[in-house]
């Protein structure tokens, strides 16, 4: 520590410190920090990253919320920081603030007013004690992060009621329950997305239905050209009865990916799949075909769903029945498809005993395809 005060004392106070990282796992000075913070924002500091973790909470200097320099800022304090009522970055592009306390003085509609370059911003386990309201305006936007890893029964985004307005909006990342209401930018630039919906883990009463609030959510990326889509296991089945129920067309979408937990039923499976008419590749990942398909899943237009489809990428596949019964469905349907690419890995049901390569690479070469260019490849 004192090597970073005597590089400060040292160092030419008129010269610009392009980039500082910041960060410790044990318990720092108060005055320390603020001093450093200080010496930062007075020489024009750039690129700040600040990772704390501490058993007592301490203020951060406000200098640090109003530095005119910064192009990238990172805070990541512990226990929760508190963010100003005001902000302001003039040339701040890139923000993540993960952690922070927002309370209902300190978020307004104004609270990004004065970031007119800001182009990613990252919002990883806040809390919006107080808020009723998540009001996110900026037009330069093209990449958003709301993750919310962390529940308490008294900061459930459910209460709340969240507008974005970025047209500019090229990758949004959605990580929560869902809000009591949205009001969302068309996105019409969307190029990815990807959504975790989480159980609602609140104490009170679960409302009804959520459809409304959630239509409007999939509605605004309806433009979307990559999706991947997580639907935790453990989820209320409203979540999964308005998803279902809710979903736009996706006329842009490419790719979809299902990514862990990603669906608890074939139902959500298949809608998925027959919103996205122009689909040309599809990942599943180890956990997302968790039943076999029955014979009404499998005579329901099967062939409609894969008309376009010319790749399929299955991660971790172990050759359990589920597996193999998706892989022949996609096999004799998709007659575009030209790579069906097999990550294999282990058996998933510990009561079983795992299938060698070679016996999955034989069963998965026997099925029929609808497409004579199809190559079947094992990594």
């Amino acid at each position: 520590m004192d090597f970073v005060d005597r590089t400060f004392h040292l160092h030419d106070p008129s010269s610009i410190i392009q980039k500082f990282d910041l960060g410790l796992n044990t318990n720092m000075n108060a005055s320390r920090v603020i001093s450093w913070i200080g010496s930062l924002t007075k020489r024009n500091v750039e690129d700040l990253s600040v990772a704390l973790y501490q058993d007592d909470p301490f203020p951060i200097p406000s200098s640090i919320f109003t530095c005119e320099s910064l192009v990238k800022l990172y805070l990541y304090i512990t226990p929760n920081i508190y963010c100003p009522k005001n902000i302001s970055f003039q040339k701040l592009k890139s923000l993540t603030l993960n952690g922070v306390q927002f309370t209902g003085d300190s978020w307004n509609d104004q609270l990004f007013v004065n970031c007119p370059v800001l182009e990613e911003l990252v919002l990883e386990d806040c809390s919006w004690f107080g808020i009723k309201k998540i009001c996110i305006l900026t037009p330069l936007l093209k990449q958003l992060q709301i993750v919310y890893y962390y529940y308490s029964k008294e900061d459930d985004l459910c209460d709340y009621y969240i507008q974005i307005h970025a047209p500019s909006l090229a990758s949004l990342t959605y990580w929560g329950i869902v809000a009591k209401d949205y009001d969302l930018s068309s996105f019409l630039a969307l190029d990815k997305a990807e959504v975790n919906f989480h159980e609602h883990k609140s104490t009170k009463e679960p409302r009804i239905s959520q459809g409304e609030a959630l239509s409007k959510f999939l509605q605004a990326l309806s433009h979307v050209r990559s999706l991947s889509v997580h639907v935790q296991t453990g989820q209320v089945q409203s979540i999964a009865y308005d998803f279902v129920n809710n979903l736009p067309t996706f006329h842009n979408l490419n790719e979809l990916e299902l990514l862990h937990g990603a669906a608890t039923t074939n139902k959500e499976i298949f809608a998925l799949l027959r919103a996205a008419p122009n689909l040309r590749c599809l990942v599943f990942d180890e956990s997302s075909v968790l039943l076999s398909i029955d014979e009404k899943d499998e005579t329901d237009k099967t062939e409609d769903l894969f008309r376009h489809l010319q790749s399929v990428l299955f991660v971790e596949f172990s050759g359990e029945v589920r597996e193999l019964r998706w892989a022949e469905l996609i096999l004799k349907n998709a007659k575009s498809l030209q790579t069906m690419t097999i990550e294999y890995g282990t058996c998933h049901s510990k009561e079983k005993t795992p299938k060698s390569k070679e016996v999955v690479m034989s069963e998965l070469l026997s099925f029929p395809r609808a497409s004579w260019r199809c190559v079947v490849k094992f990594i």
